[in-house]
């Protein structure tokens, strides 16, 4: 454990898991939206943020050949990870990261990531003391299991999250906390997430962050304004690829497609 107003990192790298058996939409990552894969959408954002590199993590082959013809920088890992934040704890081996490293895990099915949202996630990180934080967002939309909710202390550490409602609209209806696809580790903590044995609740929700909650990690939360849309379903893909044709970050790196 360290404490965060000691801690500057040296390098802030994102790195962004990819794999293609998605259950509920397969070969997710390839999906085209405006030319290119969704993966590549995800890189080129992020690397419009403050982060000193960006690399795709993957166990594909295709994925790979891919990232070589746009320009992406691009690492194998295993087959055998159970989530993406052990295919990302694999590859901070891989580039050798110190210890004083910062990490950010950008989920490869957020085509929409803000870059200014991860430049949040890296200044709240660093102003902190925890071992990893997760930002949400306000949502009004309820009954969706595609949707983590966090619930939080007035500190804002993470109490629990869930593919449920949480808290229940017993006596009040309020906007439920959005997990936000962003999750900021340090290279130690993110080593020791990887170590430890799939949870409980982690095995019951699918929901990886569990684990860490669980075994009693320091993890926390802070809010962030917009929006953002996870790829779950072809009717996400459907909304994002219709969305997409308005959105001004595009223009942005239209010019380092390769």
């Amino acid at each position: 454990m360290f404490f965060m107003d000691k801690y500057k990192p040296m390098k802030k790298v994102g790195l962004i898991p990819c794999r293609l058996n998605s259950s509920r939409l397969p070969n997710k990552p390839l999906k085209v939206i405006k030319g290119l894969p969704m993966f590549a959408h995800v890189y080129f954002r992020s690397k419009l943020s403050e982060l000193d590199d960006v690399y795709v993590c993957t166990d594909s082959n295709k994925i790979k050949e891919i990232s070589k013809s746009l320009g992406i920088q691009c690492l194998m890992t295993s087959k055998n990870h159970k989530n993406g934040t052990e295919r990302c704890a694999e590859a901070t081996k891989k580039l050798n990261l110190n210890s004083n490293d910062l990490v950010i895990d950008i989920q490869g099915d957020e085509p929409m990531v803000n870059p200014d949202h991860i430049d949040a996630l890296i200044k709240e990180f660093i102003n902190q003391d925890c071992e990893i934080m997760v930002p949400y967002l306000n949502c009004e939309e309820i009954n969706n299991p595609n949707i983590v909710k966090i619930l939080s202390t007035l500190e804002n550490k993470i109490l629990y999250m869930s593919r449920s409602d949480i808290p229940n609209f017993f006596n009040k209806n309020e906007p439920l906390k959005k997990h936000l696809s962003i999750i900021a580790f340090t290279q130690n903590s993110i080593r020791d997430f990887s170590s430890k044995k799939p949870s409980k609740y982690e095995k019951m929700e699918g929901i990886e962050l569990l684990r860490a909650i669980e075994n009693g990690m320091n993890i926390r939360t802070f809010e962030l304004e917009g929006e953002t849309k996870a790829v779950d379903t072809y009717e996400d893909l459907k909304y994002v690829r219709t969305e997409m044709e308005y959105d001004p970050l595009i223009k942005l790196y239209q010019n380092e497609i390769k």
